[in-house]
């Protein structure tokens, strides 16, 4: 959701004649009606193969459950795509998800990204997460006039808190390139 927030934010200053020297997006995505056909049917096709198999790993008396009651569901949001249990953070209660999660899609639903027309440094995990577009380009490409992909090691929750040093990196290089275009734009040569 933030990384929505700085795209909007990048792309208003732009259409004010402002110049944005750098744009990073943290494995953010508009909301899945802005996606292509084909990758709202991917998506789809991922999150029932991830519902299928957490329903087969959980104990019969919580299968009913786990179907009918969005609360069941929930209490296995830790488990990852591929079924193990504990592997994403679990550190909110439910009810504070739930309620972010319904102001996030809120949001969401209510924007249509416009057109940016600079280039977007995109930051993604190494392993995806059923819920994400496959590939950037397919969610931002027709909003934006670039993106540049680079790929980190971990999940989408291990970025920030175990495989950060990766993301870290990305981020100053990404940073650093983008100072120096900015300083090579206003002189004319490269800074030392």
């Amino acid at each position: 959701f933030g990384g929505v927030v700085m795209f909007e934010t990048a792309r208003l200053l732009m259409e004010k004649g402002e110049r944005v020297a750098f744009l990073g997006m943290i494995e953010s995505y508009p909301y899945r009606d802005f996606l292509p056909s084909a990758e709202k049917l991917r998506i789809k096709g991922q999150l029932l193969k991830r519902h299928a198999t957490i329903f087969s790993r959980i104990p019969m008396k919580k299968k009913i459950g786990y179907l009918t009651k969005g609360t069941e569901r929930e209490s296995y949001s830790s488990w990852d795509d591929k079924g193990n249990p504990g592997k994403r953070p679990a550190n909110i209660t439910f009810a504070d998800a739930d309620r972010r999660r319904q102001y996030e899609e809120l949001a969401l639903k209510s924007y249509a990204p416009g057109y940016y027309d600079g280039k977007i440094h995109f930051v993604r995990a190494e392993e995806g997460i059923a819920s994400f577009p496959a590939v950037p380009r397919g969610a931002w490409g027709t909003f934006a006039r670039e993106i540049v992909t680079d790929i980190t090691p971990g999940d989408h929750f291990q970025i920030l808190s175990r495989d950060y040093e990766g993301l870290a990196k990305i981020l100053s290089r990404r940073v650093k390139e983008a100072l120096d275009n900015l300083s090579l734009s206003k002189d004319g040569r490269r800074p030392q």
